[in-house]
């Protein structure tokens, strides 16, 4: 039985073959969604809730590999906390904003309570490494 079923893995298995695999491939980069954002007044002792809310119904949809979220280091933080959405290719990005589940919460529990807010969506070719974006993303590495 061992020996059939290496046989089968050497026959299936694409070992001794990278460069063959790779040119049949379409190599992906993730891509991150940066927002950073207030709540409005009355809203703010709400931020956990709604946070973990989104990161559970945003971490089911398909394409979606991690959901960060985080509060500001600083007292004077202009804006007080963040989300991080690390999807696994750029293609993902569309689907993700039309589904069901994406729609509903932004549409009923985060826009509602957020309208301060700026989003960013960047992958690696397009400079994450960009100031403002690093900053933005060491303070979520802190909080989230």
């Amino acid at each position: 039985m061992a020996e059939e079923a290496e046989n089968d893995i050497r026959l299936c298995s694409a070992a001794g073959r990278a460069a063959e695999v790779l040119t049949q491939c379409c190599p992906s980069e993730p891509v991150e969604h940066l927002i950073i954002y207030d709540l409005s007044s009355g809203a703010e002792g709400r931020a956990d809730e709604l946070m973990a809310i989104g990161r559970e119904v945003l971490g089911k949809i398909p394409g979606v590999r991690r959901v960060f979220t985080g509060r500001a280091m600083r007292e004077g933080d202009r804006y007080r906390l963040c989300w991080l959405v690390r999807f696994a290719a750029p293609a993902v990005i569309d689907s993700y904003r039309e589904h069901p589940e994406h729609v509903a919460f932004a549409d009923q529990r985060f826009r509602p309570v957020a309208d301060d807010r700026i989003s960013r969506i960047r992958t690696k070719t397009q400079s994450l490494m960009s100031r403002e974006f690093v900053l933005m993303k060491v303070r979520i590495m802190r909080c989230g």
